[in-house]
């Protein structure tokens, strides 16, 4: 808890001193496998990357992830959320095919636990769709946000931010495939 009110208060030195120390004092007493040690590492991850340490705030989030997956599967609400922040920093530093490989794991696993229309199966597909994009797999990701879409429009209002943002990558997508 501390560790994230430091972290909302970009005190971000403070912030990774506290979630080291919490880290390391919590695997010694109940383990690494603990949800509050899975917890933490995640939460040191956050306050490295949110302090510009994008290889270190990586590799904790990979151990984090792992973690969190060995000890209570991928498709546990804590690994599949541990997954997300670890794709996303892999996107944001340009490892796209990585990215990619978590997104689709966590795909698998919310497809496992609620179904293809569940807002989080969606917002998974959502990302693997902007990462497609990115990597120049247009066709993929046409695909995925014409199917997001479709759902959306069934769900939502017209206005819907999310919908919006669909919508609005869908567009994107098909200006750059020129099938616009």
């Amino acid at each position: 808890m501390i560790v994230r009110q430091l972290i909302d208060a970009s005190q971000f030195d403070a912030a990774i001193g506290e979630a080291r120390a919490i880290t390391a004092l919590l695997t010694d007493r109940v383990g690494p496998r603990d949800l509050r040690t899975i917890e933490a590492t995640g939460d040191l991850a956050s306050a490295l990357a949110r302090a510009g340490y994008i290889t270190e705030g990586v590799a904790t989030y990979a151990q984090a992830f792992r973690l969190a997956v060995d000890t209570m599967g991928e498709s546990n609400p804590l690994a599949m959320n541990t997954g997300h922040q670890y794709a996303g920093l892999l996107y944001q530093s340009g490892r796209l095919a990585e990215a990619l490989a978590i997104y689709q794991r966590i795909l698998r696993a919310t497809r496992n636990r609620f179904s293809d229309e569940n807002r989080d199966t969606l917002a998974t597909l959502h990302n693997i769709a902007v990462v497609l994009s990115d990597l120049g797999r247009l066709d993929d990701a046409i695909s995925a946000y014409q199917y997001i879409a479709g759902v959306l429009d069934k769900q939502v209002q017209a206005a819907h931010p999310d919908r919006l943002s669909v919508r609005n990558n869908l567009a994107l997508a098909l200006l750059a495939a020129d099938r616009a």
